[in-house]
């Protein structure tokens, strides 16, 4: 009795027990894009084809109106299922702010604010996560189609096609390819309502990569979402930059960095982070690659961070976020995971010190392991060991589990370098873009940099991730990604608005059992920022 009357107390007696249907947080987007509605990017164009992401949904019972000023119009349905619907956006909609709301057997949701444009592109991507790899083909002299992979990547000069939706009445556009701009040839209506088939020339001078960034401009210095495409000038496979393909069937990712974080009181040290985490899986069929751009190119992703946990405060947190910002995606990987055993042991040598070596361990967490493995700085607190990375060479070791045999490897370890104008950059004007510099130390081998932003109000969040050569010494954060970023707030509580540099070192290991195994090293120093 007593259970029910606080269930109806919390939920409402007409929302709980009467189905009435309900829009979830950020619950209607660009079927391609995915970029939140309360972002930049997140308006509806005119015929573009939308989703609404919720529950209590029914199929043949449910209907969607668009209301504008006092007139609601009906909404044509693509396909409705328990958690999801998908639809148009009618060709006639007033421009301007709306509001959608969903009925079924006659129980009405709550009115979801959003904006219809009259042009708001967004490309499909693969995996249907509006980032990662684009549904791009590549068309040969023939006008013959094959999919763009990484086992079959475009020639530079060659045609290609991709899909999008939220063209509205708009004939042509402007692809942006690896920061080339590239109007398109063509805009083809598909076998698909709301769809529309790109049709553009690469451009010869390319950068080539296995994710090589693709986005359409959406306004002047505003991005669609990102999505990527493989470009190789010779036969076989693309080149992936400091992290391995992983194809094989058994798979590994060690990674371990340091993050040097600008604390937030004047005066004080950085906060030094030492931390690692190893992944065994049995098969490659989800998006687990990092993604990483070709030199010079800036790639970006959008979504809504509605995790129970906090998101980590490195250069690497945020490039592998993407393995369990999707729930069904973290289920399905755990379901893949190898035994490895409970625990890996780290054990470094100081030269400085050989009789004395310095161990850490690293315990199993649900088949992953991972671990902080030394704080120092204004992070130093009672009872946490101090920083693990230094002089020496690593050897990381599992006694085996019931899937990965017994192994001893040598991990590449966090290569130091100095972000010179750190001190300088304090704010970031998402309308001009953000130059950053480095000097690098030898042995790195990429440099990445990244900008991240959670808007704590609403979830939606916008990742760009940079990547440079070490000798570089600079590279630039565009203002067309930077435009669908959240702005900052002043909200209480651990600021998510960061601003990273990290050098990578990556290498192979070979451990039995497992086919392929990628694995890097990443120094990251970060701050801070406002983005305005």
């Amino acid at each position: 009795m007593w259970g029910f009357l606080l269930t109806a107390a919390l939920c409402g007696v007409s929302l709980c027990a009467f189905g009435q249907p309900g829009i979830g947080q950020n619950g209607v987007v660009n079927t391609a894009s995915r970029i939140p509605p309360t972002l930049p990017g997140g308006a509806l164009a005119r015929g573009s084809r939308f989703t609404i992401s919720g529950v209590r949904f029914e199929e043949g019972h449910t209907t969607v109106t668009l209301a504008q000023k006092g007139i609601s119009t009906q909404v044509r349905l693509i396909q409705v299922s328990g958690k999801r619907i998908e639809a148009i956006v009618p060709a006639a909609a007033a421009l301007g702010p709306s509001s959608l709301i969903v009925s079924v057997n006659g129980l009405k949701s709550k009115p979801f604010p959003i904006d219809i444009a009259s042009f708001n592109p967004g490309i499909y991507s693969v995996f249907g996560e509006g980032w990662g790899p684009g549904r791009i083909m590549n068309l040969d002299a023939a006008g013959k189609r094959s999919p763009n992979t990484e086992e079959n990547p475009t020639r530079p000069g060659q045609t290609i096609s991709l899909l999008a939706t939220g063209m509205g009445a708009e004939t042509g556009a402007t692809v942006n390819i690896g920061g080339r701009p590239v109007r398109t040839a063509a805009v083809r209506r598909t076998a698909k309502p709301g769809e529309r088939e790109l049709v553009a020339a690469v451009p010869r001078d390319v950068p080539q990569g296995c994710f090589v960034p693709v986005y359409l401009e959406a306004a002047p210095k505003r991005a669609s979402n990102v999505v990527t495409m493989a470009v190789s000038g010779t036969k076989g496979s693309c080149d992936s930059g400091p992290v391995p393909l992983l194809t094989a069937n058994r798979i590994g990712l060690v990674g371990f960095d340091r993050i040097s974080l600008k604390s937030p009181r004047a005066g004080a040290e950085d906060q030094i982070y030492d931390a690692g985490f190893v992944i065994f899986a049995e098969k490659n069929h989800l998006p687990l690659r990092t993604l990483v751009p070709p030199p010079g190119t800036c790639t970006g992703y959008t979504t809504s961070f509605q995790s129970g946990t906090v998101p980590g405060n490195s250069l690497m947190n945020t490039l592998t976020n993407m393995l369990t910002a999707d729930e069904s995606h973290a289920t399905q990987l755990d379901a893949l995971l190898l035994d490895a055993g409970t625990l890996l042991r780290l054990t470094r040598v100081d030269p400085s010190k050989p009789k004395s070596p310095i161990v850490r361990t690293m315990e199993v967490q649900s088949v992953r392991f991972r671990a902080t493995l030394g704080t120092g700085g204004s992070a130093t607190r009672r009872g946490l060991p101090e920083p693990f990375f230094g002089a020496g060479d690593v050897t990381l070791r599992s006694l085996g589990g019931a899937d990965v045999p017994e192994f001893s490897v040598h991990p590449p370890m966090p290569v130091s370098f100095e972000w010179t104008d750190r001190e300088e950059i304090t704010d970031v004007d998402r309308a001009r873009g953000v130059t950053v510099h480095w000097n690098s130390e030898p042995g790195v081998d990429s440099m990445l940099i990244a900008a991240t932003n959670i808007d704590q109000l609403t979830t939606a969040s916008a990742t760009v991730v940079c990547a440079a050569r070490p000798s570089d010494g600079r590279i630039e954060i565009p203002a067309a990604l930077l435009a669908n970023f959240p702005v900052s707030q002043e909200i209480s509580g651990v600021p998510y608005e960061r601003l990273y540099v990290g050098s990578v070192k990556a290498a192979a290991l070979h451990i039995p059992g497992i086919a392929a195994v990628a694995a890097w090293g990443v120094f990251s120093m970060g701050r801070i920022v406002a983005f305005r």
